[in-house]
């Protein structure tokens, strides 16, 4: 039996010595902490010895030779120079297969890097070198290890099956992926999206937005994917998070038919709640004090107003905000009233 792991497979069944025939134990799979967990909060009867219970639990249900048992250092000893044998020649192969491409990779950067407009050539392709361990990706049904990744969403998904094999890219093509890099980022330039000059400072809701995205990428088109990056620390670079991939072919064609708001809202998964819950509360400044969860509410309040029907546009946007706005004035003066009974009573 084997238990598929994040990073491989281990062996989850009762393994035996193959000279003597005795159980020699497992390795402990993900399924077992929770098991052992249980196990020593149920076994354990006092504090100095709470160890023993995570000791009792291996030898007893994953058939483990004893820690004092000479087996369990033979065992031990056998895994970890498997492991490091193993790791030793996958780091060979890696160090090979990086000989063969990066010249590769780095000829069709440079290809490309030429035929960028000359604003986007000092980051649109920004990179990062992977190591074996990192995020692998499924390409035609196979997955392959990426020796390289950028950090710009859009233009990864571009060239990801060219970085994993890189004599398959052709001028034509390598001239298609310029083009789309450069209308992608021109868009976003000459809609406006990124100076945010769409929006007004008379409408609250605008007002709103402009404060808190201004404050993100400042009219300037790198931050925008800087941004998105950063959002993202805490997780492995390039696990493909929805954060990572929301500046896609749907955020594009948000902003190409003029849907801003929209593409404002796409970067955030639809979640404006924050602009009702935060310092900008679009006129309602006394409640958050007093409430115990204004982020929580203002989310379950945001998403019950909002209504997507179709592709989203503006407008659903807008409503939702008014709506918001408004049940979130009712709640303070709900609570308002609560506080003054509490405080008349006796």
């Amino acid at each position: 039996d084997q238990v598929v792991l994040h990073n491989g497979l281990m062996w989850a069944g009762p393994r035996t010595d193959d000279t003597t025939g005795e159980p020699i134990g497992c390795l402990v799979s993900y399924q077992d902490i929770d098991r052992i967990s249980d196990y020593v909060m149920n076994n354990y009867d006092y504090l100095d010895d709470f160890d023993r219970p995570v000791h009792s639990y291996i030898e007893d249900n994953l058939l483990a030779p004893s820690d004092t048992d000479e087996a369990f250092e033979e065992f031990n000893s056998a895994y970890q120079g498997t492991l490091a044998r193993a790791e030793k020649i996958a780091t060979e192969r890696e160090e090979e297969r990086a000989a063969i491409l990066l010249p590769k990779i780095e000829k069709m950067m440079n290809d490309l890097k030429q035929l960028l407009d000359e604003p986007y050539r000092s980051f649109a392709l920004k990179s990062r070198r992977m190591q074996q361990q990192d995020q692998r990706i499924s390409t035609n049904g196979s997955t392959e290890h990426p020796l390289v990744r950028f950090e710009v969403a859009f233009v990864d998904t571009l060239l990801s099956p060219f970085v994993i094999a890189p004599s398959k890219i052709r001028k034509n093509t390598l001239a298609e992926i310029a083009q789309t890099i450069n209308r992608n980022l021109s868009l976003l330039i000459t809609s406006n999206f990124v100076s945010l000059e769409f929006l007004s400072f008379e409408d609250p809701f605008e007002l709103a937005l402009k404060t808190h995205f201004s404050a993100k990428f400042n009219n300037d088109l790198e931050s925008l994917f800087e941004m998105m990056v950063s959002q993202c620390i805490g997780f492995p670079f390039f696990v493909e998070t929805p954060v990572m991939t929301r500046i896609n072919d749907k955020f594009f064609s948000l902003v190409e038919k003029g849907q801003l708001i929209s593409g404002l809202a796409h970067l955030v998964d639809n979640d404006l709640s924050f602009l009702f819950a935060g310092d900008i509360t679009i006129g309602v400044t006394s409640y958050w004090d007093r409430a115990a969860n204004p982020a929580a509410l203002a989310r379950d309040i945001w998403f019950d107003a909002l209504i997507l029907e179709g592709e989203e546009d503006d407008q659903q946007f807008r409503t939702a905000a008014h709506t918001t706005t408004t049940s979130m004035l009712l709640e303070a003066e709900q609570s308002d009233d609560s506080t003054a009974e509490l405080t008349s009573s006796p």
